[in-house]
């Protein structure tokens, strides 16, 4: 049952990678971070933010920037998930 746990939580991240570099053809910031992601592990939101507005928030975040933090969020989630498993 934990092999079956496992192969699911692989699998969400799987998932949530491939929208993420889906995105990133349209994404200049997100491009410049998925090659790196293993050096932004539990804070790529973070990293995003910091290559795409130079590390400070803009006071209104358009759509599509938020669906991608968002994205990233999840995706940091599900890496905690597996790496626990």
């Amino acid at each position: 049952m934990a092999t079956s746990q496992s192969t699911k939580l692989e699998a969400r991240s799987s998932i949530l990678l491939a929208e993420l570099v889906r995105l990133s053809g349209h994404e200049a910031a997100l491009a410049v971070l998925l090659p790196i992601r293993d050096q932004h592990i539990g804070k790529l939101a973070e990293g995003f933010i910091a290559i795409n507005w130079w590390g400070e928030v803009p006071e209104v975040i358009e759509s599509e920037e938020q669906h991608i933090i968002d994205l990233l969020c999840e995706y940091d989630a599900a890496l905690s998930e597996e790496a626990s498993e």
